[in-house]
């Protein structure tokens, strides 16, 4: 154990029923915030093969932050190893990617406080349209993917979802104006007797109650890597259904914005947040940062049973 790695690696399994038994299982692994750079170590990557291998997943979702700032992919170092990695995953099973805040913004890595304004360096999006092409993964932008009987729909959390008051957060009123639109001019449009999901890389909270997204049998989710300062017992307090870290910066005590593991929600939709591959050192302040320790690394397993 050290200060760089989590406590445990860890595959997280959930089932989930559906009505349509036509066809046979479908597994789902989410993986997410990787944050390839210098706080995620080989022990991570391993971690990630070998429990991909292991589960055998039909698609392969990624939450997002596939790099920890957008200026690694300047680095030749960084730039490989990401590229290994997505060629592995897609070269596994089908892989489909949104982005995340680390994969476009500097200002999350350069400023913790989150007080400077979000900046997409020139050239960011060329720069992983090629890696995308090169390495196979699909990126959705406020798209569908289809395989089979199960329909994804990629959210694309843009400048303006991640920019609140002039500077780097969630900014939950223009993400709920962004997804009316996409509803108003059908994008959001669900098929019945599919298996509907929703995945974006942070939280859209209780946007998920919205009537726009009441289709979608299942939401997924990256970014709070399991609350700020996640209690290290996360395997025993699951069971009571305490799902967020103990304390985020400006969220306070259990809150709702850092939730982890598989909720049902009141219309039995599935709400499904990733720890992810990376610890703390991403999300919290310091110190807090240095408590990766009391962190599990995990890969989330999902089966859809009936689909």
């Amino acid at each position: 154990m050290s200060f760089k790695d989590p406590s445990s690696l860890k595959i997280k399994e959930y089932t989930i029923p559906f009505l349509d038994d036509r066809s046979d299982e479908m597994v789902v692994a989410l993986v997410g915030d990787l944050h390839i750079g210098p706080i995620t170590s080989e022990k991570q990557i391993g971690f990630l093969k070998t429990g991909l291998k292991k589960i055998k997943p039909d698609v392969i979702l990624l939450q997002g932050d596939l790099i920890d700032s957008p200026e690694f992919l300047d680095e030749p170092k960084y730039f490989r190893k990401t590229k290994q990695v997505l060629k592995f995953l897609s070269e596994l099973a089908p892989t489909v990617t949104v982005f995340g805040n680390h994969d476009l913004f500097i200002s999350t890595r350069k400023n913790r406080t989150r007080s400077e304004k979000p900046i997409i360096p020139e050239g960011t999006f060329e720069k992983w349209e090629a890696i995308f092409k090169e390495t196979g993964v699909k990126l959705l932008k406020d798209e569908w993917f289809t395989l089979g009987d199960l329909r994804v729909f990629g959210f694309f959390q843009d400048k303006v979802c991640f920019e609140k008051d002039g500077k780097t957060g969630e900014n939950y009123q223009e993400m709920r104006k962004k997804l009316k639109k996409l509803a108003e001019t059908g994008k959001l449009e669900t098929k019945p007797g599919k298996f509907n999901w929703f995945f974006s890389h942070a939280p859209i909270h209780e946007l998920v109650k919205m009537k726009e997204l009441r289709g979608f049998e299942a939401f997924s989710f990256g970014h709070t890597h399991g609350g700020c300062v996640p209690r290290g017992v996360d395997a025993i307090v699951d069971k009571f259904g305490l799902h967020g870290g103990l304390i985020a910066p400006t969220k306070g005590f259990f809150p709702r914005e850092q939730i982890r593991g598989m909720e049902i929600l009141p219309n039995r939709a599935r709400l499904i947040v990733t720890s992810g591959l990376s610890g703390v050192t991403a999300t919290a302040l310091k110190p807090l940062q240095y408590l990766n320790f009391l962190k599990s690394a995990e890969i989330t397993k999902i089966t859809i049973k009936g689909i």
